[in-house]
This record gives structure tokens, sequence and C-alpha cells, in this order.
């Protein structure tokens, strides 16, 4: 009975070894399909921009243009979760401003602050 009891402790402590060993499980990733990107165009001096979302993989897309002094939202559907993305907001006359990069896991909307050049986001639900 002695040797029943060590190996039903033994067994005991493996278990609970193995339980505290694993790893805390990873939060659920998504995808929005629509991002909601919220550009507020307070550039000094003021001036109209096109805004591009541009992949950290390559590629480039046109999302609208905001005009001076102006808050728009512009949408754009992820095809992609994997790449970091940045913003970049076009000056007639070549001037181009981007923005820090981001990550559209988990994410619903961005709101870039042109002037200084910030970001703010709303997490997807």
């Amino acid at each position: 009975m002695n040797t029943r009891m060590r190996a039903a402790a033994l067994l005991g402590v493996v278990v609970l070894s193995a339980v505290s060993c694993t790893h805390p499980p990873k939060q659920p990733t998504t995808l929005s399909p629509v991002v909601e990107i919220s550009i507020n165009n307070n550039l000094i001096p003021p001036n109209v921009l096109s805004i591009y979302i541009r992949s950290e993989a390559g590629g480039r897309q046109l999302l609208g243009s905001v005009g001076p002094n102006r808050t728009e939202t512009l949408k754009y559907q992820p095809v992609s979760a994997s790449d970091q993305f940045r913003l970049q907001g076009q000056v007639t006359g070549g001037r181009t401003i981007t923005s820090p990069s981001f990550s559209l896991i988990n994410l619903a909307g961005v709101n870039w602050d042109v002037n200084t050049n910030s970001l703010t986001y709303a997490a997807a639900q």
C-alpha cells in the first residue's frame, strides 16, 4: 500500500507539473472585413492630401483624398493580416508624409493625426 501511495503522489506531481508548464491560450486573431481609417488632415500649411495604404511587403493602394482642415473616414478591405502597414499622405507637388507602421490584426479602425503623425486604434469586437 505504501508503494501505491508513493506512485499516486508521484503521478499527481507529474500531472501538476505538466499543467503548470502549459502556455496560456493565444488570443484569437481577427481580421475585420472592412477597416475604417480616419484621417485628420490638420497639416500646416493646409493642403489636400491623397491618402494611400502601403503594405510592408510591397504594394500601395489609393484610399481617397482629404481636404485641408478636414477629417474624413476612408475604408480599406484587407486581404492579409500578416503584413505591417503604413499610411501615406501625398501633397500636390510631391511631399509625402508616412505614418508609423501598424498591424490590422484585431483592428476595426485606425485614426491618423497627420500634423503630429500619430496613430490611435479601435479594437475589433
